[in-house]
């Protein structure tokens, strides 16, 4: 690994941290605030902070030369992604939110999340994509760990929550959400693509806000206050913007895919640490087999064998 791979792996690895970690505060968050309040406030300030990182950018390209002036074309596609990729931001960040208002333990809705890993080949066969025949085991392996996680018991399948069936749900909207951005962020600027998402997802949230919980509530912001500025700086401002870099300089998307996959495991740890919420000797099992198959997935067996044979 040379030292622009490390850099890339190091800065990815700071996101996932950061990401894993902010389940907790999204836990804590769950018990003062409501969901659509909470994704409002956070993801707008998420995109606040994008917008120096935007000018700082344009500066930086414009001082070495590389600075290329938007077309309307361009401005066209960025607007109708930041709508489309915020709308589906907005679907899964509200729900797993709401996952958590239910019940569903911040450390547990992080493996349940990451389920989104599985289901963005899945959803890509729709679209006639190609599934390599490996992730067929994988999505057996993560049926399996997700009944240990959630449903496993005395009384079997009864013991699955709402909240937990609802926070499957948001691993649905995030690969959706996922396959969106991959399918606009080709042909426009990813921060700038970041932060119109952010904007309209915001906004969305925002109309929900004031239609289904009866506006904004400042005393209740002020309560969690320091969630949200953890959710909204951190989370969606420095994590997205370590990840571009990440990726920028990341040896392979697998590789990058396969690092950022163990904020499920992050925020098992930092649930316990934090929140002293441990899971159960079954549950860390169905973790375990999530992981598992959350990580082989990532893996391109149809290069390796080329590589072998060449």
């Amino acid at each position: 690994m040379n030292i622009k791979n490390l850099k890339g792996s190091l800065f990815l690895l700071i996101a996932t941290i950061i990401w894993g970690c902010t389940f907790v505060a999204q836990d804590v968050a769950a018990d003062i605030i409501s969901p659509f309040e909470f994704q409002a406030v956070r993801t707008l300030i998420g995109a606040a902070v994008l917008i120096p990182v935007i000018l700082v950018i344009d500066a930086l390209k414009k001082k070495n030369g590389s600075y290329v002036k938007l077309t309307p074309k361009d401005k066209k596609n960025l607007l109708i992604g930041g709508v489309v990729c915020g709308s589906f931001h907005c679907v899964a960040a509200c729900l797993q939110q709401g996952g958590m208002a239910l019940g569903t333990p911040s450390g547990k809705s992080g493996f349940i999340t990451a389920m989104y890993i599985i289901f963005v080949p899945v959803i890509g066969l729709l679209f006639k994509k190609k599934i390599q025949p490996h992730i067929y085991g994988c999505i057996v392996f993560a049926v399996a760990g997700l009944y240990l996680l959630c449903a496993f018991g005395e009384k079997g399948f009864t013991q699955i929550s709402l909240g937990d069936l609802v926070t499957l749900l948001c691993a649905v909207a995030f690969a959706m959400h996922i396959l969106s951005v991959d399918h606009f962020v080709k042909n426009t600027d990813c921060v700038k693509l970041s932060f119109l998402q952010f904007v309209f997802s915001g906004l969305i949230a925002a109309v929900l806000t004031l239609i289904f919980e009866g506006g904004f509530h400042p005393s209740l912001i002020k309560q969690c206050v320091g969630e949200i500025l953890f959710a909204g700086v951190l989370s969606c401002g420095v994590a997205y913007t370590f990840q571009v870099i990440g990726q920028k300089y990341s040896s392979s998307s697998s590789v990058a895919s396969l690092i950022m996959s163990f904020e499920s495991v992050v925020s098992v740890v930092a649930s316990a640490i934090y929140l002293h919420d441990y899971l159960d000797t079954h549950e860390y099992i169905g973790c375990a087999l999530m992981f598992i198959a959350v990580v082989v997935s990532q893996i391109d067996f149809n290069s390796i064998l080329k590589k072998q044979k060449a």
